[in-house]
């Protein structure tokens, strides 16, 4: 994450459309304030990648459901972040969703409620459980926000399906940046 000062703070704010100012006006702390900037710096980047002009896009956030770009129905896009990592996707042929999770201990409590039986007996013959756990962690979490369904609860967490057919993609990528993961889901049309 590129660590911004105040006053590019407030410069970069400035120029966001009234709704992104307004969604930024909730966050309370520094840290999260600089990462969604920076989330929202990352996706206008990439944005310009796949050739699109508008230089600030409008993100509608529905109260149920996931955000998308106003006036563009034909791209998806996801944003995850995690401690000092922030990840993007964009799809052009159908949804998608990302998840992004530095390495940390999980809680066993919390690891038996998220995961069904298989994954938990993968996680305890894996060499490096916490690893194994949050890539289950990131693919249940960006499947979820590739559907617009979000985490509604651990039972939810457990029944998330693999990836069917050819028109749902799935992979993940371990990051050293911060010892992480990083999981993404994806339609093909």
């Amino acid at each position: 994450i590129t660590h911004l000062s105040d006053e590019e703070m407030l410069q970069a704010i400035a120029q966001l459309p009234n709704s992104e100012r307004q969604y930024l006006s909730k966050v309370k702390h520094r840290q999260g304030l600089q990462e969604k900037l920076t989330a929202y710096r990352l996706l206008q980047e990439c944005l310009k990648e796949i050739g699109m002009a508008d230089p600030w896009p409008q993100i509608e956030r529905p109260a149920k459901g996931k955000p998308f770009l106003l006036g563009h129905p034909e791209i998806s896009f996801n944003i995850s972040h995690s401690r000092h990592c922030i990840a993007v996707a964009l799809n052009e042929e159908g949804e998608v969703g990302i998840d992004v999770e530095c390495r940390r201990r999980c809680p066993q409590e919390l690891i038996r409620k998220v995961c069904n039986e298989a994954e938990l007996e993968t996680i305890s013959l894996s060499e490096d459980s916490e690893m194994c756990f949050l890539k289950f962690w990131t693919r249940k979490e960006a499947y979820l926000k590739m559907t617009g369904e979000g985490i509604n609860g651990f039972e939810q967490l457990q029944n998330v399906p693999p990836p069917a057919g050819e028109s749902i993609k799935t992979t993940s990528v371990p990051l050293s940046l911060c010892d992480g993961i990083v999981s993404i889901y994806w339609e093909v049309r």
